[in-house]
């Protein structure tokens, strides 16, 4: 069998295409966007095609959340960040061994708590080849992930920025011995298009007689939910008899003092909070706005697939949505306003029409621009360069 599958695999010149065994590798495996972005990319019909072996990696045996959602797809826990500090060393030598054995062509890290790990096991592994994710603003990491992943960044064979503007800050922050990467490139974050869908929004009709709007995002402090929650009251206080609802999904450190911050506000009535999602498009499906106001961003796979189920954008312009580049529809601001935002959100309440060409304009974007099927193309062509080149 393994005769013919590489027979299958020549390419145009007789010469057998190896497939690439590859290791992703993630400290955790909640609901985050990197996280998401992994599980549709096990689930890609093309990148199945073209790896070989392809397992996933997990460092931290208490944030498992999505592995449920994992069909066919051999996975390790490795118990490195939630094992008492006695075991440490035990948990890297099952690490260790693990990669000995495996002897993947390509390890893929995502976010810089696994790079870190990695890194460091590089010193007794030098012939692993890396490749890394960056998908944050480096700028927001506590102050020892900063310094520890500065330090280890030229460890890695290739870096791959999510955005512009993420691998922007990491130049800005680079010295000779300092986020010094070898090899960079920017592959923009894709999502499934087929299955952030809308039938009923992309019809051309607006059946609704109010307006919807809402997020699903990780109750964090760069998120600025409180600025969320201000923009809702500043809608309910100018624009009292309009009917517009507020959706806020999501689940995280913060949602108590968001929950405090909403009963004060008296907005329990006006916010409505399903808490955790699974079936993200559900949500999105209700929504007309996508309102985000965060911080600041690497680039939201929230934002990208609340979009492509045709959500118009109202969002802070931040980190990689900046790269984004549309302007003719959705609305992009650079500094806070609530008010400003309420105007907004009620110009769309009152133009129907418009709601329906701009949700529209959203959609065909994300299909255009970020697709998961560039996003794969794109990681193959890097596993491959690596194992060229090393």
């Amino acid at each position: 069998m393994e005769i013919l599958s590489q027979i299958s695999q020549l390419n145009k010149t007789g010469a057998v295409i190896k497939k690439p065994n590859v290791g992703i590798i993630i400290r955790s495996f909640n609901r985050g966007g990197a996280e998401v972005l992994i599980r549709e990319m096990f689930d890609n019909k093309r990148f199945n095609e073209a790896t070989g072996i392809c397992d996933l990696i997990i460092l931290d045996s208490k944030r498992l959340e999505l592995l449920k959602d994992l069909k066919n797809v051999n996975y390790y826990i490795i118990n490195i960040f939630s094992s008492p500090l006695l075991s440490f060393f035990i948990e890297y030598r099952k690490l260790y061994k693990l990669l000995k054995l495996k002897q993947y062509d390509v390890l893929h890290v995502h976010l810089p708590n696994a790079a870190i790990i990695l890194r460091l096991l590089k010193f007794l592994m030098p012939k692993l080849r890396l490749v890394y994710s960056e998908h944050n603003i480096v700028d927001s990491y506590k102050k020892i992930t900063y310094l520890l992943s500065g330090l280890t960044y030229y460890k890695d064979n290739h870096t791959i920025f999510v955005s512009r503007e993420v691998e922007a800050c990491v130049n800005r922050h680079r010295k000779s011995s300092f986020y010094n990467y070898k090899n960079g490139s920017v592959i923009i974050n894709g999502i499934n298009v087929h299955k952030f869908y809308s039938t009923d929004k992309n019809n051309g009709h607006y059946t609704k007689n109010y307006l919807t709007v809402g997020t699903v995002v990780s109750f964090r402090k760069a998120k600025r939910l409180d600025r969320w929650v201000e923009t809702a009251a500043a809608v309910r206080g100018k624009y009292p008899l309009l009917n517009i609802k507020f959706i806020l999904a999501g689940i995280g450190p913060e949602k108590a003092a968001i929950d405090e911050m909403i009963l004060q506000k008296k907005l329990t009535d006006y916010i409505e909070m399903p808490g955790l999602v699974i079936n993200t498009p559900e949500i999105y499906n209700k929504l007309d706005i996508f309102l985000m106001t965060s911080e600041f961003e690497g680039l939201p796979v929230a934002l990208l697939e609340a979009m492509s189920c045709a959500c118009v954008p109202v969002i802070s312009n931040v980190g990689g949505i900046r790269d984004l580049d549309f302007d003719d529809f959705g609305y992009k601001y650079e500094s806070f306003d609530a008010d400003i935002l309420a105007n907004v959100i009620a110009d769309y309440y009152t133009n129907k029409s418009k709601v329906i060409a701009e949700r529209n304009k959203a959609r065909k974007f994300i299909v255009e621009n970020n697709s998961l099927e560039k996003q794969v193309e794109g990681y193959l062509n890097i596993y491959k360069n690596v194992m060229d080149n090393s």
